[in-house]
């Protein structure tokens, strides 16, 4: 026989589980997205300053803004550095998924009478692990939170 303090527990986990892969693969799509539109606009201000810069002789001030903005914008990118981030919260919601198909399983176990305090352990000493490794991403996206949570509820 479970207890249901055991059973609870297990079910609270599984749902963390799946609400932290809803949240790191979420924001881990929208920093590609956003590497993405700097990667397009970097080639949309790069090719308008040479563009510019074989147009007319007269707005050669343009080619010179054009110019500063392609510099800046790339001197800038590498250290927003959305890409390093976003592979690693994809990796960090991988391991999350690795975690919540771990509880799945714990949980149809409990389901059938058992379970096993040392597994149940085992699996809460990754999740440290796991939010060590995400401990240097940004985690303060209010409005994402809530979506997932309203998706796991």
């Amino acid at each position: 026989m479970v207890a249901s303090s055991d059973r609870t527990a297990v079910w609270e986990a599984w749902l963390e589980c799946e609400y932290q892969r809803l949240y790191w693969h979420s924001k881990a799509a929208e920093f590609s997205k956003r590497e993405r539109l700097l990667q397009i606009g970097l080639a949309l201000l790069s090719s308008s300053a040479v563009l510019s810069a074989l147009g007319d002789t007269h707005q050669l001030w343009l080619w010179k803004v054009l110019s500063f903005l392609t510099a800046a914008v790339a001197t800038i990118q590498p250290f927003l550095n959305y890409t390093r981030q976003s592979n690693k919260m994809f990796d960090v919601g991988s391991q999350w998924h690795q975690q919540e198909v771990d509880y799945e399983a714990m949980w149809r176990a409990v389901e059938n009478g058992s379970f096993s305090e040392e597994t149940f352990r085992e699996l809460r000493n990754k999740v440290v692990d796991i939010s060590k490794n995400a401990a240097d991403l940004p985690f303060d996206d209010q409005n994402l939170q809530k979506q997932c949570q309203d998706r796991v509820l």
